[in-house]
């Protein structure tokens, strides 16, 4: 792992203190799984035992997970896990505030949004005593995945989704691509190429052949973009490459005509414009597949799927997926069972149990790479495009006002692109607005 998050010394010290009582717990008989003591402290790895308090937050999912955590019974005879869901507890909001007050479940799934106000609570243990006395070998997970988990060298949580996941890939439409005699088989992959394909697929404000906005932070990237300073203090995205990379989606709006609805419209509703055929191509995440095939109109579509383009005018430009973390399991500071909640962990993220709830029930790429080269799973196209793209994914900078100033960067730049404002005036605003929720949220976390 490289370029940790980094705490402040206060921080660090209190982490310490957290990690060695979790240690005196799991000593002290918490879990009677196994004899003797390891050098790390902990007791020596066994059975886990006992009940096991787990919180998810998989929502309507939450019976499909429930087939693993049954099974996990049945492996471990004398075990049962109560897993809670959030919105049984009012939401993560309050779940939250229960777990800071002191009410914790054994097993915690964190999500991303909850690592600035855990981590400084010292709410959850660190997994690195753990990690070195079963020898996990974190290798086995996407890099990006386990260092948007790690906050000054220790490990919080395993990952149980994929930065990968969030990544933006461009689907098309089959059909149109035959139209107008492009290879069905091979979408864009150069900025140069999507101007090329819209110039042939455009027929008009009724059906356009790219809407490109609200995906401004994959487009940036893709032109060899950087978002953070590296100790993710500072917004490092005033410069050339978001203002080329600005001036080039506007003009592939503008060479669509009016901006209407079509090109206007951004987030989830433009996924019925996909599957009405009133978009060649469309933008999404890595779950598109498994919607288009439930959908009553999508599923007839004739689709192909590929990684974003990148700017091939810019020398240093590649496809790179930024990765802003993503939620994992870990073991809690007020865990009764933290070896049951260990264990517990490793099964849902390093057992078949992640491969089949990730890429077979959801259709979804997983952090566990080789779910992702499973000879079932490289059946359907989508992996055969996920498993290429393992090492296309970057850690950001960890940055506890990460949300609002990821917002306050797509709001200003989707005004650009739309021909609202300039470029310049975008990214100043944008600047302005991003650096102050990033000062406000390093504040928050030091205080």
């Amino acid at each position: 792992m490289i370029g940790p998050h980094t705490l402040t010394r206060r921080l660090v010290v209190r982490g310490t203190a957290v990690g060695a009582g979790a240690a005196l717990l799991a000593a002290t008989g918490c879990s009677p799984g196994g004899t003797g003591t390891a050098q790390s402290g902990l007791p020596l790895a066994g059975k886990p035992t006992g009940t096991i308090e787990f919180w998810q937050g998989w929502s309507t999912r939450t019976p499909q997970l429930r087939v693993y955590l049954d099974r996990f019974e049945q492996q471990n005879p004398g075990v049962k896990v109560a897993d809670i869901e959030a919105n049984e507890m009012g939401g993560r909001a309050k779940w939250v505030s229960s777990i800071i007050a002191g009410t914790m479940p054994d097993c915690l799934m964190v999500f991303k949004d909850m690592y600035p106000l855990v981590v400084p609570a010292k709410v959850m243990v660190g997994l690195n005593k753990y990690v070195a006395r079963d020898k996990v070998n974190l290798k086995e997970f996407i890099e990006a995945d386990v260092k948007d988990r790690t906050f000054d060298g220790e490990l919080v949580a395993l990952p149980s989704a994929s930065g990968l996941t969030a990544g933006t890939f461009i689907y098309w439409n089959k059909d149109h691509f035959r139209q107008v005699g492009l290879n069905p088989e091979q979408g864009p992959r150069t900025w140069s190429e999507v101007e090329q394909f819209v110039a042939k697929l455009h027929r008009g404000p009724d059906q356009v052949a790219l809407n490109p906005g609200g995906r401004f932070l994959s487009w940036f990237y893709a032109n060899n973009g950087r978002f953070y300073s590296d100790d993710g203090k500072k917004v490092a995205f005033d410069s050339a490459e978001a203002r080329d990379t600005l001036r080039w989606l506007a003009q592939l709006v503008q060479r669509q005509g009016s901006t209407g609805e079509l090109l206007e419209r951004t987030g989830t509703s433009m996924r019925s414009f996909f599957y009405q055929g009133k978009y060649s191509m469309y933008l999404e995440i890595d779950l598109f597949p498994s919607l288009l095939r439930v959908d009553p109109i999508g599923q007839a579509i004739n689709w192909g799927i590929g990684v974003l383009p990148y700017n091939d005018r810019n020398a240093r430009a590649k496809y790179v997926i930024p990765s802003r973390g993503g939620h994992g399991y870990g073991v809690t500071s007020g865990a009764r069972n933290p070896e049951g909640a260990w264990a517990l962990a490793k099964y849902l993220t390093l057992s078949d149990a992640q491969c089949e709830f990730m890429t077979k029930d959801q259709g979804r790429v997983s952090t566990l790479k080789r779910c992702n080269t499973d000879p079932e799973a490289l059946k359907k196209p989508e992996f055969q495009v996920f498993s290429k793209q393992v090492n296309s994914v970057l850690s950001l900078p960890f940055n506890p006002g990460d949300d609002k100033a990821v917002a306050a960067l797509e709001k200003y730049a989707q005004e650009a692109v739309l021909g609202k404002t300039s470029p310049d005036a975008a990214i100043l605003n944008a600047v302005k607005e991003a650096q102050l929720a990033i000062d406000e949220g390093w504040a928050q976390w030091r205080s």
